[in-house]
């Protein structure tokens, strides 16, 4: 069963892979010119790539759960869901900036 605005989501999911790819192209270029990379940089490149394929898996979950022959509104509450869970589970994981201990 073909989802409605399917292509959308794979365009996404397109665009997030590239974006992954370029920003590891870009650490690769950074390190072989000689600078080393700060824990920000780190911590930048990271929270980059963990997001992008995040996207990249989020917008094609709802494609592989339409092809077990679940019915529409089962597979974007079953999207839905787990998207939520993702998204409040990433925000636990950050720094608080209110504390100083932070890092």
């Amino acid at each position: 069963m073909e989802l409605p605005n399917s292509a959308y989501l794979y365009t996404l999911a397109l665009i997030a892979v590239g974006f992954v790819g370029f920003s590891a192209i870009v650490l690769i270029l950074r390190q072989t010119a000689g600078a080393a990379l700060s824990p920000l940089d780190t911590i930048v490149a990271r929270l980059f790539m963990t997001r992008g394929f995040t996207v990249t898996y989020l917008s094609l979950l709802p494609m592989l759960l339409a092809a077990f022959d679940l019915n529409q509104s089962e597979v974007w509450r079953i999207s839905s869901a787990l998207c939520g869970g993702m998204s409040r589970g990433d925000a636990r994981g950050l720094p608080d900036p209110a504390r100083p201990d932070h890092r």
